[in-house]
């Protein structure tokens, strides 16, 4: 009897094979031969499943872009509305493991967004969902009095994913100095900062 193959999980093998490969070797370095050894399979499955290495490396950043937002959405669901969940949007993009292929790869692929096409037009479409699901949460809080009214949901998520994504650069490169204990008390300064952020006085005619 023919062995059952979940092609889903079996394309899932590949892309976290992918995410070590350039964990050790870079993007450069990722190449199918090398992304085949790592997985145990032949370069010939590899092209069963992806017509070439750009349509592989774009799925392996796909899958972590997915994941994240999937495992926010999952969190968020625990969560009242108000500033927990503006809390937890931006811990959902600092790395728990920095020693994951994960890390290296996301920051790979932040790198070649800066010269490849189908790259930056896969970042920009992750960056889209992931603010507006940001956004969302911005005017939760605004509606349960934890953000002022005067604050453009818009701006403010646009100043959260810069936040978060500065955090998971400075952590994945400077761990010692962006400790989670650091990253937690820089989170909670900026959130106050917002929440303490008065509304523009109306000018008065004399």
């Amino acid at each position: 009897m023919p062995k059952v193959v979940n092609h889903d999980a079996r394309r899932e093998e590949v892309a976290e094979a992918t995410w070590r490969v350039i964990a050790k070797h870079g993007v450069d370095g990722a190449t199918l031969r090398e992304i085949a050894r790592e997985a145990g399979f032949t370069t010939g499955v590899i092209h069963h499943y992806f017509r070439d290495r750009g349509e592989l490396m774009a799925f392996a950043y796909q899958l972590i872009a997915e994941q994240t937002a999937e495992r926010l959405r999952e969190t968020l669901a625990g969560l009242p509305a108000g500033m927990p969940r503006v809390r937890a949007t931006i811990e959902a993009l600092v790395p728990r493991e920095l020693k994951s292929g994960r890390v290296a790869a996301l920051l790979g692929f932040w790198s070649s967004a800066t010269i490849d096409d189908r790259h930056r037009a896969l970042n920009m479409a992750f960056y889209d969902r992931y603010r507006g699901l940001v956004r969302e949460q911005v005017e939760g809080a605004i509606a349960v009095g934890d953000l002022p009214a005067h604050l453009d949901p818009d701006d403010t998520a646009d100043q959260l994913v810069a936040l978060g994504e500065g955090l998971f650069v400075r952590t994945a490169l400077d761990p010692k100095r962006f400790s989670p204990e650091r990253r937690a008390q820089l989170i909670s300064s900026t959130l106050a900062m917002f929440a303490a952020d008065a509304a523009p006085e109306e000018e008065t005619t004399p």
